[in-house]
């Protein structure tokens, strides 16, 4: 029988705050700063979760200065990242030693490009949860290395709240931005934000690149965010969101010198309705589309390539007793992409148009999650349907025993998938640096994961191995392995295992935060023996907060990383980063921060033939009600 439950109009504020159950938003009895809900696709408090998840903060993401997403991402333990001279630039994250494809990365929920990162400011975010581990029985094609889900509201808005910050730094960086959101007595529920950022940057290429050009390489970008939300009465609500960021980012593409550019604009729509349909039933329905534009403009001319995919997607969580819940649901996937390039150096102008692609997958998934006494148990199974490429099921089943109240082990064995994109697929042979391959099939992956857990009170730990056999493994292969800058294919490696072990530890002593994780990985081809290209062994994290009692808030991170594997078999050294951070509280609602990254301005390359950032400082003046 459906809840009969009076309207919200009369309830006060803080009332109807508890009753609001949006997809991003959590309940009063509910919110704890540690709950997640990608673990599972449901809420899960963090006494609960069996995988390996980690929470980026606001406060991280209002405080990343001119660190990019992808730089800040990485972090957090089991995240890698490369970019091509600049947060401007292509990116690609790494998860595991998973390639930049293998991690899914989700907008407020919804399956976007992971190759927009670039686009997204990090304080454009309010929230980043990180799922490390195969995940496509809960998500589908893509979650091979893991998940990332980039959330832009409030967990719980205030009745009124409102915020802008003016920031200054290196390279004649600026950033600004500001924004709104509220909840009012009838059970309107509002987010609106904007913001701009501009800077000349560094040369993106270095001397001995073919594609060297001798200028700065900079960037300008634009974000806007909004969303609108009313609950009709509690536990039912209908939500509608909207993200928009775009860059305008300087390359180098060779001779002849060019202001050469990379315009990437991403773009996501959403409508989620949120429905308590019983007392063990709520359902969720979403339907959403996201699209991610890139343009490039080069001296022989331009080229564009455009991607779409419009979801929808229906769960149902029903309460089976305390602490069971079964999940069942729907998703339809709708991908399509185009493109063209044009060579103006030619007489006529040439047109080598990108072959139209498109592909539709349904699904369908079950999960389960439950705790009896010392013991967890969650498990899930998806069937995917990709047109073109054949059914993919997937599972995972996890168990998790409590030695102590403080002591957790589990064990997980999963499997996943991920379907060749748009473009490695058809991607057109035009004698540039890339070219698709029609020929690829899906990746394969079984995953194991053991992990020990110590979490009591302020006192965190653990110790997390797993091992990734990946099967058609996708990897970008040079036609003449000799020459770097050559021409890539995406072809599939017979087999790859991604190994490692993780070790996090965290601990406040009052007013002092210390955190550290060591990644020791082995991603290996296991045709070659090989490890894969671009990728690090090995990084150690360390970080430090204190805060003081003259309203200083003071901190420090040492990053040290070890070499990595070129594509052509060569490798690059390893390095040692030094970040410091400080802010300063001028009153309850002002605060002045700072953020210095590579203080020792040490040299280090990520990609050979493409510049790192060197040291950067940036100043941020913001103010909050």
């Amino acid at each position: 029988m459906l809840n009969q439950v009076p309207s919200l109009a009369n309830l006060p504020p803080t009332v109807v705050r508890q009753q609001i159950q949006g997809p991003t938003l959590r309940t009063a009895a509910l919110q704890d700063p540690s709950a997640v809900t990608i673990a599972s696709r449901t809420l899960q408090s963090a006494g609960n979760v069996l995988g390996d998840v980690s929470i980026v903060t606001a406060s991280s993401l209002a405080h990343a200065g001119q660190t990019s997403l992808a730089e800040l991402l990485s972090l957090e333990p089991g995240i890698d990242y490369i970019d091509y001279g600049g947060p401007q630039t292509a990116t690609r994250l790494f998860m595991r030693g998973a390639g930049g494809n293998d991690t899914l990365v989700l907008l407020n929920g919804m399956r976007i490009d992971s190759n927009a990162l670039a686009a997204i400011p990090p304080d454009s975010l309010q929230r980043v949860e990180i799922l490390r581990g195969p995940a496509s029985s809960l998500y589908g094609s893509g979650a091979v290395g893991g998940v990332v889900n980039l959330i832009t509201q409030p967990d719980t808005p205030k009745a009124t709240s409102a915020w802008t910050n003016f920031g200054i730094g290196s390279r004649g960086t600026t950033r600004y931005n500001a924004g709104v959101s509220g909840i009012d007595d009838n059970g309107w529920i509002y987010t609106l934000a904007i913001g701009r950022a501009k800077s000349t940057g560094v040369n993106a290429t270095r001397p001995g690149n073919p594609d060297y050009n001798p200028d700065k390489d900079g960037y300008t970008q634009y974000d806007f965010s909004g969303s609108l939300g009313y609950a009709w009465q509690p536990g039912q609500t209908l939500q509608l969101q909207y993200y928009r960021s775009r860059i305008y980012g300087d390359y180098d593409a060779g001779q002849p010198w060019f202001g050469d550019q990379r315009i990437q604009t991403l773009r996501g729509y959403s409508m989620v309705s949120t429905n308590q349909l019983a007392d063990y039933w709520k359902s969720t329905l979403r339907l959403g589309r996201a699209t991610n534009n890139t343009l490039w403009q080069n001296a022989p001319g331009a080229s564009f390539f455009n991607t779409w995919e419009n979801q929808l997607s229906w769960q149902n969580d029903f309460t089976l007793a305390r602490n069971q819940t079964l999940t069942v649901g729907y998703d339809h996937l709708y991908q399509s992409a185009s493109g063209a390039i044009v060579d103006s150096a030619t007489s006529p102008a040439s047109v080598v148009g990108y072959p139209g692609a498109s592909r539709t997958t349904d699904a369908y998934y079950l999960g389960y999650a439950g705790t009896f006494g010392a013991h967890h148990l969650q498990a899930s199974l998806r069937r995917d349907r990709p047109s073109g490429l054949g059914s993919q099921t997937t599972g995972a089943l996890s168990y998790g025993y409590d030695f102590t109240p403080s002591i957790r082990g589990s064990l997980t064995g999963s499997t996943g998938f991920r379907a060749p994109t748009l473009a490695e697929l058809y991607w057109p042979n035009t004698g540039g640096s890339y070219v698709g391959n029609p020929a690829l099939q899906p990746e394969r992956s079984h995953n194991v994961q053991a992990r020990l857990r110590y979490l009591q009170g302020s006192t965190e730990a653990s110790i997390t191995y797993y091992r990734n056999r990946v099967s058609n493994l996708i990897v970008d292969q040079l036609s003449d392995p000799s020459n770097p800058y050559g021409t890539y294919m995406p072809v599939n490696v017979g087999s790859a295992t991604l190994s490692g072990v993780t070790l996090m530890a965290a601990q406040q002593f009052g007013s002092a935060t210390l955190k550290a994780s060591l990644d020791l990985s082995r991603p290996r081809n296991n045709a070659t023996g090989q490890v894969l290209p671009l990728r690090t062994r090995r990084m150690l994290r360390l970080s430090g907060e204190k805060r003081l009692d003259d309203g200083w808030r003071v901190g420090a991170e040492w990053v040290l990383s070890g070499k990595r594997q070129q594509s052509d078999g060569s490798s690059v050294g390893g390095y040692g980063l030094i970040n410091l951070t400080a802010a300063y509280d001028l009153t309850p609602n002002v605060e002045l921060s700072m953020r210095w990254n590579n203080v020792f301005n040490r040299q280090y390359t990520l990609v050979e033939g493409y510049s790192t950032q060197g040291s950067s400082i940036f100043f941020n003046l913001g103010w909050r009600m």
